[in-house]
């Protein structure tokens, strides 16, 4: 394909199309879990295809692992502790990871 053609776009959630023919979509999850996300757009000239493989979860699961557990809090507590900022230990989303963000995940944990 080559660019400023008109093209039938179909996304598709889980084999589900998502009947909604625009090239960009975007969806939020409320359910932690794994998703597939396909996008299939075609003209005249061909098709194209393309998945990807969306793994979701809770803001408190460092790790991914569908459980907030002692693990999660170490996770957070090694970054404090080493001033390495990570991104997804900074529940309250304000660009510092402190004792605050690992109360969060404590407080949520198992």
């Amino acid at each position: 394909m080559t660019t400023y053609q008109q093209v039938s776009s179909t996304w598709y959630l889980n084999g589900a199309n998502q009947n909604n023919n625009t090239q960009a979509w975007s969806h939020t999850w409320d359910i932690p879990g794994q998703y597939n996300v396909t996008y299939v757009g075609s003209n005249g000239n061909g098709s194209v295809s393309i998945s990807w493989n969306v793994a979701t979860c809770s803001p408190f699961d460092m790790d991914c692992d569908g459980l907030v557990d002692k693990t999660d809090r170490a996770i957070v507590w090694n970054s404090i502790k080493t001033g390495i900022y990570c991104k997804r230990c900074d529940v309250n989303n304000n660009k510092e990871v402190e004792v605050f963000d690992w109360v969060m995940v404590s407080g949520n944990s198992v």
